[in-house]
């Protein structure tokens, strides 16, 4: 048997697939290619459209005869539709299985007026209404309170009908008729301690038992002083108090008002500054004790007190500098007697020399007029010596009638080789 050749066989399995191919693409061709029968796509449709129309009509009839009070199972399927398929007998089955129509007006108020008999005229759902015409509906009210509904909207309306009630003030009389305090005052200097809470105590001690007495106010500051305040329930207890000295207490009570607080403190300022003299510019190297042994030569000292110096950025001194206040003092002396201050004043004494150092006296109120004639006028000497003290410019001082003079401190490590002089003297003389 002679072999075919490799040529001969690829021909023929090539031709046998090509067949195949022709024929399936034929098939698909044919298939898509067909003619369309118009008469049956239309049957199709109208059967369709029937089938919907007949679905809708057995609804709205159904509906309809619910709405009028009429009981029916369910819309008539017995009659099959023109042209209905298979599918409308699916549809008697589901409209056999819907639920039952819903209940009217009617039957709802019948059933609830067997149930509760005793609030339905307070219901909504009357019992007189009917089916051809209901009437309306009327709130009638019930005389038995425990059956009586109550409305919400009705108490609200009620409540805000009434009148609000509004606090009524007598105007006719101090503060709208309400009560008021009565208060006294005294100057808290003239108490024998500044502890505040060991005033209180004398105070509770000395007014306590009498009538309407309430209590002990903060301390309050008028014209640089402080005074104590109490305040009563009535004004007789206030006014019986007021002016009234008790024994050698020097406290006493002045009614408190703008007037008298003015005066009675500007009075007490005054009174306390005329006891009171300023001395400036002295030397550290002098002691408190020292003070007192120059100065009581003039009277009797009750108090000393020196000023504090504060360092603050701006004044502290630095490292080579030295300021006049950290090399003076200034010390306030109080006499006892107001006639050992005033000798300074009347017999114009402007300074007290110690050593080679002048010690100035200036009143204690820089408001009072002997205190702007004493610092107003002066002269500025400068290029003296460093060395330079008053005994050095005493003829100079004399000349220009100088009643004191002032010479700052030196400043060490200071640029300046020269030192300067303030020679004060009287307005007239100047």
């Amino acid at each position: 048997m002679s072999a075919t050749p490799p040529s001969t066989r690829r021909t023929r399995s090539a031709t046998k697939m090509s067949s195949k191919t022709t024929r399936t693409d034929k098939q698909i061709t044919e298939e898509t290619y067909a003619p369309i029968d118009i008469d049956v796509i239309t049957h199709q449709n109208k059967t369709k459209k029937n089938r919907v129309s007949t679905d809708k009509d057995a609804d709205d009839a159904f509906w309809e005869q619910t709405n009028n009070g009429v009981h029916t199972e369910g819309p008539n399927t017995n009659e099959e539709p023109h042209n209905s398929t298979k599918k409308s007998d699916n549809n008697k089955e589901e409209y056999n299985n819907k639920l039952p129509p819903e209940p009217t007006l009617q039957e709802i108020s019948k059933e609830f007026s067997h149930k509760n008999a005793n609030s339905l005229d307070a219901s909504i759902h009357n019992s007189h209404m009917t089916d051809d015409q209901p009437t309306p509906i009327i709130n009638e009210q019930n005389t038995d309170d425990a059956n009586k509904e109550i409305n919400p909207l009705t108490n609200l309306k009620k409540k805000f009908d009434q009148p609000p009630i509004v606090e009524q003030l007598d105007l006719n009389t101090p503060n709208g008729g309400k009560r008021l305090k009565y208060s006294s005052f005294a100057i808290k200097e003239l108490f024998e301690t500044k502890n505040f809470q060991q005033i209180q105590k004398k105070i509770r001690e000395r007014f306590s038992t009498i009538n309407g007495f309430e209590c002990i106010e903060p301390e309050e500051t008028y014209n640089d002083t402080k005074i104590v305040k109490i305040s009563f329930s009535n004004q007789s207890s206030r006014d019986a108090i007021n002016g009234v000295k008790k024994g050698n207490d020097p406290v006493i009570f002045h009614t408190y008002n703008k007037e008298n607080v003015d005066t009675l403190t500007k009075e007490f300022r005054n009174n306390k500054a005329s006891h009171i003299i300023r001395v400036m510019h002295v030397p550290k190297i002098f002691k408190e004790s020292d003070i007192i042994k120059i100065f009581s030569v003039y009277g009797e000292i009750k108090s000393i007190s020196k000023t504090k110096t504060t360092n603050t950025s701006k004044n502290r001194p630095t490292r080579n500098k030295k300021t006049s206040s950290t090399l003076y003092d200034t010390y306030f002396i109080a006499f006892t007697d107001a006639r050992s201050a005033k000798k300074f004043f009347i017999n114009d004494i402007w300074s007290i020399q110690v050593e080679k150092f002048l010690l100035r006296i200036l009143p204690v109120d820089p408001t009072n007029e002997e205190y702007q004639r004493r610092t107003e006028f002066s002269y500025k000497i400068t290029g003296l010596h460093m060395d330079t003290t008053f005994y050095d410019i005493e003829q100079i001082i004399k000349k220009i009638k100088g009643q004191t003079c002032y010479l700052p401190p030196i400043e060490i490590n200071s640029k300046r080789k020269t030192r300067t002089a303030y020679i004060y003297v009287k307005p007239e003389d100047y």
